[in-house]
């Protein structure tokens, strides 16, 4: 008689693709509040490059919830490579189980005992009573202020945000000032061109008024002849140069206008095909991130 051993085979829940950070194959919350969610994570991971998705499923099957969350973020790689600060908000609906899936990088401040907490004070709670959302919603809002309280790397191409309000302000009130900036530039180059123009002929006509005024006093009266001398040239500078500061400036606005007329095509079609390739670049993807079985599980 032989004893045959067999290992047994269970059925693996099915990974959706990651195509954006809230996945509900439930229909447990509506499109608007999807869009909400979706925005709160968008705009966090704008500001702060970590990535946090949530995930709502019918059920692991057969897998606990900790086996299915680590297949999960094993496939989707949430979280920055090397940086490794990923969560995901794992939603069983019909096993009622949830977990915290927290990313290498993050499991010194979202740590196991904090997502605990999180799980046992701020979502399950609500959904005891019925409002999966607002559990949903205000586990999300609490880990994103855990994140913020560690320090991690920007953002690509984000500039660091002032700690303090009143510098937050300054450096706003300096931001508004940016678009202009061209235009400044373009009026300032043009009035000390023609301001050094109109100082060679005001040197001209300061040195002529000198001289006519030395040779009527007979070379005397030196001191009142220079003065007299500098107070024609200042009026002639300033006067002469006020005219001819607004006629460069008519000349260069109607040069302006017709290259600007001329390049309406090109501007506009470039706007049409960046408008174009972003759309086609929107697809959302995980960025490398890697998981080492950090943060914590519940029920309700």
């Amino acid at each position: 008689m032989f004893i045959t051993g067999f290992n047994p085979v269970y059925s693996e829940a099915s990974i959706p693709k990651l195509q954006k950070r809230v996945t509900d194959l439930t229909g447990t919350i509506t499109h608007t509040q999807e869009k909400e969610l979706e925005k709160t994570l968008k705009d966090f991971e704008n500001r702060k490059g970590s990535q946090v998705a949530v995930l709502i499923v019918p059920s692991t099957e057969e897998e606990t919830i900790e086996q299915f969350s680590i297949r999960v973020v094993d496939e989707w790689k949430l979280g920055r490579k090397k940086v490794d600060d990923g969560v995901l908000l794992l939603i069983a609906k019909n096993d009622r189980k949830l977990r915290i899936e927290v990313g290498r990088g993050l499991e010194g401040v979202l740590t196991d005992a904090m997502s605990k907490r999180i799980i046992a004070e701020v979502i399950t709670p609500e959904f005891k009573k019925g409002n999966m959302f607002f559990g949903i919603k205000k586990g999300v809002d609490a880990i994103i202020k855990v994140i913020d309280g560690e320090e991690l790397p920007l953002p690509a191409n984000t500039t660091p945000q002032a700690p303090t309000n009143s510098s937050s302000n300054k450096k706003s009130s300096y931001d508004s000032w940016i678009p202009f900036l061209p235009l400044i530039g373009f009026v300032l180059l043009i009035f000390f061109t023609v301001l050094l123009g109109v100082l060679k002929t005001g040197a001209v006509v300061f040195l002529i008024s000198f001289i006519v005024f030395l040779i009527l006093n007979k070379f005397s009266l030196i001191f009142q002849s220079f003065y007299i001398s500098l107070a024609i040239s200042a009026g002639y500078i300033l006067l002469f140069g006020f005219f001819k500061w607004l006629g460069s400036l008519e000349g260069s606005s109607s040069g302006s206008s017709s290259s600007s007329s001329g390049s309406s095509w090109s501007s506009s079609s470039s706007s049409s095909y960046s408008s174009s390739s972003s759309s086609s670049s929107s697809s959302y993807s995980g960025g490398g991130g890697s998981f080492g079985g950090g943060g914590a599980s519940g029920s309700w």
